[in-house]
């Protein structure tokens, strides 16, 4: 199931981040104390639909039914609202949002879609006041939300300036909210200060490498900017994104039906190396990983780490790999590299002198070669952490 055209990635990204305070009891929420919600896993359930693309099955399975059972409760209708914003209703959205509102208030600033439903309706007086209470909000990513949901409104309004000024509030509250990057660049673009803009577009990259938004509008303003090779070098990243996320959604498709396999996760989390998407690929592997626990893929996921910068992840799969009865001669040689790399040379002598003996055998080609099929009997467990 696709998202409706009417879904941007910065509410698909907004639903997620939200969604998770609603699976809360709102009364322990009220009261600071654990209390039994017999509604809990429903929600959960609702929840996991709606962020894996499945509105409509969340709404009809889940919520509708239940929600026909227990009206009174406002966790279960401001995921209704979710849903139907995730399906492009925007009034039935704006109507849940606000039935559950009314009931759990202490959520008033921190439902970000409930402002995109208004601005959506061209209902400018409901989104002011519903931005504008995020905006007031102590936890600095809810107010750099509360700016963004402002800046938006701004655009909506001709009212440039303001926007991008709220824009960069927006990210000074959080500087990982890439999407008021994104939204700064565009404003760049319309006000024609395409350097600005570039560099927007730019580090909404560094942050997101599978925004092709981005890529396509970096490709735009270098091209006005005079810049014709980088705008050319743009638009050829741009093609390479969309053609790797066309697989990557062929094979996530494939998911929904049946759970994946450690080949397919291997194929898909090779498309998301193609385009720098590290953290994604890192996911990718460990879940192959988990699937499959076994050196040839635990390799993969390594190489992912210092691909992406986590170095001490890297080393610490490559030591799992190295200290158990049967060390694997490629996770020796990447340990030797990290250690170098980091000027460790006393660690390294002892590190060669160790396994010398693999060292000098021939080379295994383990990261080329595919995992095995089953697992061999005896074959060392590995088991890894993303750091945060």
């Amino acid at each position: 199931m696709k998202w409706p055209i009417g879904l941007s990635s910065l509410a698909v990204l907004s639903l997620l981040a939200v969604l998770s305070l609603l699976t809360m009891p709102l009364a322990a929420a009220r009261q600071g104390a654990p209390t039994a919600d017999p509604l809990r896993a429903s929600r959960t359930q609702a929840r996991d639909l709606i962020g894996g693309q499945q509105p409509r099955k969340a709404l009809d399975e889940v919520l509708l039914p239940l929600l026909a059972k227990h009206p009174e409760d406002p966790g279960l209708a401001l995921l209704c609202g979710e849903a139907y914003f995730a399906l492009g209703n925007w009034e039935a959205a704006v109507r849940d949002f606000e039935r559950g509102l009314a009931r759990a208030q202490h959520l008033r600033g921190g439902i970000f879609n409930y402002g995109r439903a208004c601005l959506k309706l061209g209902d400018h007086t409901r989104t002011e006041a519903a931005f504008a209470a995020m905006r007031r909000e102590s936890e600095p990513q809810l107010r750099s939300k509360g700016a963004l949901g402002l800046g938006l409104l701004r655009v909506e309004q001709g009212r440039e300036e303001e926007a991008m000024a709220l824009f960069r509030e927006s990210i000074q509250c959080n500087a990982k909210e890439h999407r008021a990057r994104y939204q700064l660049g565009l404003s760049a673009q319309r006000a024609g200060r395409f350097d600005e803009a570039a560099s927007a577009f730019r580090e909404v990259f560094a942050q997101r490498p599978l925004h092709h938004g981005a890529a396509y509008n970096l490709s735009l303003v270098l091209a006005r900017a005079g810049r014709a090779d980088e705008s050319a070098a743009a638009r050829q990243r741009h093609r390479q994104l969309m053609a790797a996320k066309k697989r990557i959604s062929a094979l996530q498709e494939q998911f929904r039906s049946r759970p994946p396999q450690p080949e397919e996760l291997l194929a898909l989390a090779a498309q998301y190396d193609s385009v720098a998407a590290h953290r994604e690929a890192i996911q990718t592997y460990r879940r192959a990983l988990t699937l499959r626990p076994v050196p040839e893929i635990a390799l993969r996921l390594a190489a992912a780490f210092r691909r992406g910068g986590y170095v001490v992840d890297a080393e610490r799969i490559y030591r799992q790999l190295i200290g158990g009865p049967a060390p694997v001669r490629d996770a020796v040689v990447a340990l030797v590299e990290i250690l170098e790399a980091r000027g460790a040379t006393a660690d390294v002598a002892k590190l060669r002198e160790k396994y010398r003996t693999i060292l000098e055998a021939s080379p295994t080609e383990t990261e080329a070669t595919e995992p095995p099929k089953t697992e061999p009997q005896n074959q060392q467990k590995i088991t890894c952490r993303l750091r945060r």
